[in-house]
């Protein structure tokens, strides 16, 4: 009797987590892209974003310092979309992060314009968290994804190395994963 009790359970339970689709496993639909781009005073660059590229910068302040900006082109369109950087919830600066940090909703998120990257200076290549927002029949969803960049200790040259997005709608990705 215990056996067929054990039984009808062990039935019900897998006929109950068969049927929930909640549990399913979203795949991810990472795109990389390898960017090699040099930004120097002299020379501005972008990348694409949603709607609107982002613009890095080096603005010189004076003879002795520089500082590192990303921003939006300020080219009027109208669309469906936009950009936020991955910020620190204290400073409201970017998140210098390294390798296999989750880029997710769980962060502050800031408007990608006008941020200053001087953060950065001197640390090597690191990464910037992106998220890009839509939204389709009235509901806002996310892309998340990482720019790897490098600036110099001077802040006179900032390298744009690559990038990856994972279009996986709301799906969180690690700085640096590649699938």
């Amino acid at each position: 009797m215990k056996t067929l009790n054990a039984l009808i359970i062990i039935s019900i339970t897998m006929m109950l987590f068969s049927c929930n689709k909640s549990g399913e496993i979203i795949p991810d639909k990472i795109i990389f892209n390898e960017i090699d781009k040099t930004i120097t005073a002299s020379h501005s660059d972008s990348i694409e974003g949603t709607c609107k590229d982002l613009i890095f910068n080096i603005q010189v302040l004076n003879q002795s310092d520089n500082t590192a900006v990303i921003r939006l082109n300020n080219v009027f369109i109208t669309c469906d979309g936009f950009n936020s950087i991955l910020a620190n919830s204290s400073t409201g600066k970017v998140l210098t992060l390294n390798e296999n940090q989750e880029i997710s909703e769980n962060g502050d998120w800031k408007s990608a314009n006008g941020i200053c990257l001087d953060e950065f200076a001197g640390k090597g290549e690191k990464f910037i968290g992106y998220r890009s927002g839509f939204f389709p029949s009235g509901v806002t969803n996310y892309n998340y994804g990482w720019i790897k960049i490098e600036l110099s200790s001077d802040k006179k040259t900032l390298r744009i190395i690559e990038r990856a997005t994972n279009y996986a709608e709301n799906k969180s990705i690690n700085s640096g994963q590649l699938k």
